[in-house]
C-alpha cells in the first residue's frame, strides 16, 4: 500500500496593519497615476491593483476623495528640497513627483473644491508649511501674521502653477522670471509692512 504524503500546508501571509494597508494604497494610488489619468482612477482599481478587498478604501480613508488627498500630502513631502527664500524654485519642474502633486491637487481643487483643506497647523506632516512661513520671516524679515498670510498665498500658487504647467508649460525663462517675481513681491511686502492693517 503506498501513502501519499499530505500536501503541506501553505502559510498565511502576516495581515498588514492598518497604516501599512494605508501606505501600499497610497503608493499603489501613486504607481498607477503615471499611467492613469486621475479622473478615471476608482477605488476599485487601486485596491484591485494591490491586491486588497474592494472596501478596503473606505476602512482606512473612509472615501476615495480622502485617499487622493492622503496621496496628495505624502507627494507635498518632496517639496522640501525645492523651497529656497519661502519660494518653490524652478528646480521642482523637473522633478516628476511634483508635478504628480501639481496635477492630483489641482484635480482635487478643480473637482471637489472647499472638501481639500489648507492646513497651517505646526505639526511635522505640514514641515513644508512651517519652513516657507520661517523662511519668509528670516529672509525677508516679514511679520508673522502676514508670513502666515503669504504662506498660504505661496502653497496656493504653487498648486496651481505646478498643475496648469502640466497642460501649459512654462519655458525657463518664464518659471525663472516668476520666481523673480514672487521674490520681489515679498520685498515690497516688507518694507510696507506697518502700513499694513491685517485682521487678528
Amino acid at each position: 500500500m503506498i501513502f501519499l504524503d499530505k500536501e503541506p500546508k501553505t502559510e498565511k501571509k502576516p495581515r498588514l496593519s492598518k497604516v501599512e494597508t494605508s501606505q501600499k494604497l497610497i503608493e499603489t494610488a501613486i504607481s498607477m497615476m503615471a499611467s492613469t489619468p486621475i479622473s478615471e482612477l476608482s477605488s476599485l482599481k487601486i485596491c484591485a491593483a494591490a491586491g486588497l478587498d474592494k472596501m478596503t478604501v473606505r476602512y482606512c480613508f473612509g472615501s476615495h476623495i480622502q485617499l487622493l488627498i492622503a496621496v496628495a500630502f505624502h507627494l507635498a513631502a518632496d517639496v522640501g528640497p525645492h523651497i529656497q527664500k519661502g519660494v518653490i524654485t524652478t528646480s521642482s519642474r523637473g522633478d516628476e513627483r511634483i508635478q504628480l502633486f501639481g496635477r492630483l491637487t489641482a484635480y482635487l481643487y478643480a473637482s471637489f473644491g472647499n472638501q481639500i483643506p489648507i492646513r497651517l497647523v505646526p505639526t511635522e506632516q505640514y514641515s513644508n508649511t512651517i519652513k516657507i512661513h520661517q523662511q519668509l520671516q528670516d529672509t525677508y524679515g516679514l511679520r508673522p501674521d502676514l508670513a502666515w498670510l503669504l504662506t498660504r498665498r505661496a502653497i496656493l500658487t504653487a498648486i496651481a502653477n505646478a498643475g496648469v504647467g502640466s497642460i501649459v508649460p512654462l519655458s525657463d525663462e518664464e518659471a525663472e522670471l516668476y520666481v523673480t517675481i514672487q521674490e520681489r513681491t515679498y520685498e515690497f511686502l516688507a518694507s510696507i509692512q506697518d502700513e499694513l492693517q491685517l485682521e487678528k
